[in-house]
């Protein structure tokens, strides 16, 4: 596991998501976060930990959609 802290801009094109959605799941505490002033970073660790491959994870690990504020962002 790395210690690297990644970007919500660099989680989301991982992803292949928009930052919303990031902004989501950290919400929604599916990511660990590290808040430094109004910016959120996230280990490298937790986003290997909800892209787990098949069998080590439950679908529930990466949900389908993201509700932010009664919006759907992803």
């Amino acid at each position: 596991m790395s210690d690297r802290l990644l970007t919500t801009r660099e989680v989301a094109d991982r992803l292949g998501r928009s930052r919303d959605f990031v902004m989501g799941l950290i919400r929604s505490r599916r990511l660990v976060c590290v808040q430094v002033g109004a910016r959120y970073y996230v280990p490298e660790w937790s986003l290997d930990e909800l892209v787990r491959p098949a069998g080590e994870a439950t679908r529930a690990s990466f949900p389908e959609e993201v509700v932010v504020r009664g919006r759907r962002v992803a």
